[in-house]
């Protein structure tokens, strides 16, 4: 009624554009705050959560609305006898705002389902393996299961404080399935059958004994290189020429393995090689590295800074 009677001039054409112009830019923002406004407090809601509705709601509105309430106005102008306007604006403002409402319930159903797919699977799940794991554990202890697909660190960086339930009582929970051969080791032996430390003397007798003891996945993890392992190999092949071939007779009751590499000593020119996942085979991962580096005084090159 308020734009009937104003911004009237010679021209019809121009009347009309700018009554919806006007239209555009105050009414239709106004009418999208209170339509909103009003739903959320008639549904109980807080002032906060009632302003996040809005704020949302209008945002939403606004895009569409520009593509709408123009065309509206100006049929409305150009067609509408002047004293049935305000009930054909009226009219068309009903069906816009159910047809919006209807768009944002489907837009709230949709965050309300990916919020509770987000609290079911809080983790970043990038194989279908790692979702078989949750699957399948459900209702159970899956920690071994997990800390072979995620290091144990994950869960209490990615999962929120309020997910935490408390501690968990291995012998009130039920016994935990199995996944077919991923939490076998490669040759089926059990932990307390791994070698003596003291007669592991060379890398091939500790990867014997890992791979004794590890699973089958943190054992691929480990020893892997690249994609297709050349670099891994051809460093295996190459120190495999080396051969020590004594010339002459010299004193070798005192020798010395130690180094300088960039200015630090070593007492041996090794280093522990970046290793990706090392948590998958144990709890500690790369602090357990960092240790046997320091007692053997080589050094660790770590996987991540």
């Amino acid at each position: 009624m308020f734009l009937g009677h104003r911004f009237n001039y010679e021209s019809a054409p121009l009347s009309t554009g700018v009554k919806a112009l006007v239209n555009q830019a105050i009414y239709t923002p106004l009418v999208n705050v209170y339509f909103f406004g009003a739903h959320a407090f008639l549904s109980g809601e807080n002032v906060a959560t009632a302003s996040k509705r809005i704020e949302t709601g209008v945002a939403l509105n606004i895009p569409r609305s520009i593509l709408y309430w123009p065309l509206v106005t100006t049929l409305n102008f150009t067609y509408v006898q002047s004293q049935s306007r305000s009930i054909a604006a009226s009219t068309a403002a009903v069906f816009w705002q159910s047809y919006m409402s209807y768009l944002n319930h489907r837009v709230e159903t949709q965050n309300n389902n990916l919020e509770t797919h987000r609290i079911q699977l809080p983790l970043h799940l990038s194989t279908l393996e790692e979702l078989k794991v949750i699957y399948q554990f459900a209702g159970s202890d899956a920690s071994s299961a997990c800390n072979e697909a995620r290091g144990p660190s994950l869960i209490r960086k990615s999962l929120e404080s309020k997910f935490h339930v408390g501690s968990l009582d291995p012998e009130a929970v039920a016994k935990k399935p199995t996944l077919s051969g991923d939490n076998q080791s490669t040759e089926g032996k059990h932990p307390d059958q791994k070698p003596e430390l003291d007669s592991i003397i060379n890398l091939d007798d500790s990867q014997n004994a890992a791979s004794k003891t590890l699973s089958r996945k943190a054992m691929a993890f480990i020893s892997s290189g690249s994609n297709d392992n050349m670099t891994r190999d051809a460093n295996r092949s190459f120190l495999n020429r080396i051969r020590l071939r004594p010339q002459v007779m010299r004193d070798v009751c005192n020798v010395t393995t130690s180094t300088t590499i960039f200015g630090c000593k070593l007492d041996l020119p090794v280093y522990i090689a970046p290793t990706g996942a090392t948590k998958t085979g144990g709890s500690e991962g790369e602090l357990t590295l960092a240790r046997a580096a320091a007692a053997g005084g080589i050094i660790h090159c770590f996987a991540t800074p």
